[in-house]
């Protein structure tokens, strides 16, 4: 999963595309800047929550939320080690 996911550590990128790729959640969607506001939102859990229902409002299927907050999770809790592995494989 480390391959696919770019999280902003530093001047690391994250985009829902990407986070596709790496759980399997469907194809890319004209809502996934939403998605994005909501991965990164740093409100409340109530807050939180209410997102994720608008975003349900607006076709967005809870199992395909799901699996992207968790392939976001995941990529947070790598290592900085990780993404210094990752760019030197890359550049």
């Amino acid at each position: 999963m480390a391959l696919f996911c770019l999280l902003v550590l530093g001047l690391r990128i994250v985009s829902p595309g990407q986070l596709r790729l790496a759980s399997g959640a469907g194809d890319p969607s004209k809502r996934d800047a939403a998605i994005g506001t909501y991965l990164m939102s740093d409100r409340s859990q109530a807050e939180r929550d209410a997102m994720a229902r608008a975003l349900w409002k607006r076709g967005v299927p809870p199992e395909e939320l799901d699996a992207l907050e968790g392939a976001f999770e995941s990529c947070k809790r790598l290592p900085r080690e990780a993404w210094q592995r990752r760019e030197s494989t890359t550049a």
